[in-house]
């Protein structure tokens, strides 16, 4: 069987597809959203990190939280 070079070429993602970067809380920037996982759909409603205090804002329901985890694992779009 010979090698199919157009196989063995890096398949990304498609659009819409796991397009989620892990990062820590406290690496984040003041006013940027993010996500608890790296589902899309309803569940996974986006946050917005309110100050440096920690507290966070759900952009569904405008409930405000906090503080925050500094060490949580969050996910943002890239």
């Amino acid at each position: 069987m010979s090698n199919n070079q157009a196989d063995d070429r890096y398949n990304p993602p498609g659009i819409g597809q796991n397009d989620f970067d892990e990062m820590r809380f406290d690496e984040i920037e003041v006013d940027d959203l993010f996500w608890l996982n790296e589902s899309a759909g309803q569940d996974n409603a986006p946050y917005r990190r309110l100050d440096e205090k920690g507290m966070v804002a759900n952009t569904r329901t405008g409930i405000v939280e906090g503080p925050f985890p500094y060490n949580k694992i969050v996910y943002m779009r890239s």
